[in-house]
């Protein structure tokens, strides 16, 4: 790519295809670098694939995809949401996120279980969450999947993984108990596609990246996967952003799923709210499969538009990050 010129192909990503969503945030670290190396800025920390830092005299510049930016430096180049004074900052959101629209393909029949949750990496708080299905005996009214991954500690044990993260949250002794006498990690009662669990489930809890942040918001593949697919969904992330996505047009199902827990700064009560619902059962016929494919089909209208307005959106910010 020449300097200064965007590349359309950047938003080719289709969801569950090769190149995932990090691998698009990698592209966009990878564009900024050289956009910025440059203008000669020096890169002077890489702190993953998804993160970036450059530096020119006293001009400092924080490049964080896919991640809340945990840095407050003089410039930052970022998909997430700041909702607070963002005079500093270059975000490429609510556009970038026409790389997420997928075309799916699917047969949209009755479904047969309550709900879904996926939660793929382990900490405290997403270990709750399995304690908590395990406490409501939950798990075979839904498609569960906990895989307890977690880089930082790859090479631990899965199990003790499991008992570390557990630490600090003995309240859920009994569940811990239960799942270390039963219960084989990673964990996972189903053997299909997440897309085809997601409709074979009534409604779905999105367990976000962030979702405990005040400052900021971020959507990932999590949630576009949800808005493109033909069923409701309660959405753990952080507080705000499902008023967010309603406010850029998206259906979120508001006259099926009680979304007031969106309003709530603490994501324990957040938590709260949500699970209330997940064991409410919500009725459907073919009139309601009906209904919920227009809804999806428009949902990823708004995606397919962000899209094809991408390119001269980004060209237009790319020039601005030459000038910084």
């Amino acid at each position: 790519m020449a300097f200064g010129k965007f590349d359309p192909n950047i938003f080719n990503d289709k969801i569950n295809q090769q190149n995932s969503w990090w691998q698009i945030s990698k592209e966009w670290v990878a564009y900024c670098k050289k956009l910025l190396t440059t203008a000669d800025y020096q890169c002077i920390e890489h702190v993953s694939d998804g993160n970036a830092v450059f530096e020119k005299k006293f001009t400092t510049v924080s490049v964080d995809f896919a991640n809340i930016p945990k840095k407050n430096p003089t410039w930052q180049i970022t998909d997430a949401i700041c909702k607070l004074d963002k005079s500093n900052i270059l975000q490429t959101s609510p556009t970038s996120f026409g790389y997420y629209y997928c075309d799916y393909k699917h047969e949209n029949t009755l479904p047969t279980k309550r709900f879904n949750c996926f939660i793929r990496r382990a900490c405290p708080v997403r270990q709750s969450w399995f304690y908590f299905l395990i406490k409501l005996n939950l798990l075979e009214e839904g498609h569960i999947s906990y895989w307890c991954e977690n880089a930082e500690y790859a090479n631990t044990a899965i199990q003790d993984r499991f008992d570390l993260f557990y630490q600090g949250t003995e309240i859920f002794k009994k569940e811990h108990l239960y799942a270390q006498k039963y219960i084989d990690l990673p964990y996972s009662n189903f053997d299909m596609p997440i897309e085809e669990a997601i409709i074979d489930s009534e409604k779905s809890i999105v367990i976000e990246t962030s979702f405990d942040n005040s400052d900021w918001l971020l959507f990932t593949e999590k949630t576009f996967r949800a808005l493109q697919l033909p069923r409701p969904f309660l959405l753990f992330s952080n507080a705000g952003s499902i008023a967010y996505l309603r406010g850029l047009g998206f259906n979120v199902y508001d006259d099926v799923i009680d979304h007031s827990y969106d309003q709530y700064s603490n994501w324990i009560e957040r938590q709260s709210k949500i699970l209330q619902q997940v064991q409410n059962p919500l009725q459907y016929n073919k009139a309601t499969l009906k209904e919920y494919a227009k809804r999806a089909e428009h949902n990823k209208s708004i995606l397919l538009d962000l899209q094809h307005s991408s390119s001269r959106y980004m060209e237009e910010l790319w020039i601005k990050i030459s000038k910084l």
